[in-house]
């Protein structure tokens, strides 16, 4: 019996791990850029490395809207102080942004800057936030 509880406490411990969490999109924890959820927690955004590039992937948990994969080209540096990176998709640009004071957002605009259709706060105190963008993009 001792034995039993030690396997279902083991396996419910790796069940609700933060790098867990942080597959949802189906990114190796290796190749982990970035990954957040927004507030609520009913959506994530995650960057994942690839051989070609970067795959970057939003959506409700399990059920992602939005997935592309992009040239190492069309994914760059920016995003405040603590690092972010903008993915450019036809006439949209896709960015996350991460200013001094531990404040992070996803901000969908027009690739000309004209106009911003979503800025989505993200939950960057939650355990399962990663942000090694400064990792990649110098």
């Amino acid at each position: 019996m001792k034995n039993f509880i030690s396997v279902v406490v083991f396996a419910l411990v790796t069940l609700f791990s933060s790098s867990t969490f942080a597959k949802w999109h189906g990114c190796q924890e290796q190749n982990l850029v970035f990954f957040a959820y927004n507030m609520k927690h009913t959506k994530a955004v995650e960057l994942c490395q690839t051989e070609e590039g970067y795959k970057y992937t939003f959506g409700p948990i399990g059920k992602p809207e939005i997935v592309l994969e992009k040239r190492y080209e069309d994914v760059t540096r920016d995003g405040g102080m603590a690092g972010g990176f903008n993915l450019r998709n036809s006439n949209i640009i896709y960015g996350i942004t991460e200013d001094k004071f531990g404040n992070a957002a996803l901000i969908v605009q027009k690739s000309d800057y004209s106009k911003i259709l979503a800025d989505i706060a993200l939950d960057n105190g939650d355990k399962t936030y990663v942000n090694r963008t400064h990792e990649y993009f110098h």
